[in-house]
């Protein structure tokens, strides 16, 4: 999951610049980015394919149970 990924792949700082980018691509509150990145809540689909992107990672990466990732993809190119 996305809190997995987060914690594991980055260091202090790079975690701070990933959850200022995300506020700002996504236009959402702090506490809704921190509940997305501490895995209490998950982020909607179509946001998959754009958080993929901030961290370097695949969507299957960060989402690895999920079975429609094309489709995920293709709804977030659609936005």
């Amino acid at each position: 999951m996305i809190a997995q990924t987060f914690k594991s792949i980055l260091s202090k700082k790079k975690r701070t610049e990933i959850r200022e980018r995300m506020l700002r691509t996504f236009e959402v509150s702090q506490s809704t980015v921190r509940n997305w990145l501490y895995g209490r809540t998950t982020p909607p689909q179509y946001y998959w394919s754009a958080i993929a992107v901030i961290f370097g990672v695949s969507v299957s990466e960060l989402f690895p149970d999920t079975d429609n990732k094309s489709e995920v993809i293709t709804n977030a190119q659609a936005k």
